[in-house]
């Protein structure tokens, strides 16, 4: 359930942006807008907050699903000339790239996620 959830998500941000930038409404691009500093805010936050016996777990979707549809979501935030939007995605996406880091570090000590 959390994959599926996890795969409408990022349909939600692409259709997002598709209408924003492709079909000129500006509500969708206001609500990308609003999504990405909530995620940058909730990653930044994690990463200073939380400690490694924390972090549940990585994404619901597997590694070799989520960087492809982060990479192209980055790439074509560049392409379409949001380049602070797109700074904004990099930060929430090295954030994530620290937690899972962590996560995996604090596994690899033995302790598991309890």
């Amino acid at each position: 359930m959390k994959a599926v959830i996890s795969i409408i998500v990022w349909a939600w941000m692409f259709a997002c942006l598709y209408a924003w930038d492709i079909l000129g409404m500006d509500g969708a691009g206001n609500l990308l807008i609003a999504w990405m500093v909530v995620l940058a805010s909730l990653a930044v936050l994690g990463v200073a907050v939380l400690k490694p016996e924390q972090i549940k777990g990585a994404g619901a979707l597997p590694r070799w699903v989520r960087l492809p549809l982060a990479a192209s979501f980055f790439i074509l935030l560049v392409w379409f000339g949001h380049g602070w939007l797109a700074a904004l995605y990099a930060l929430t996406w090295i954030c994530a790239s620290i937690l899972n880091d962590m996560q995996r570090k604090h596994q690899a000590e033995g302790y598991g996620l309890g």
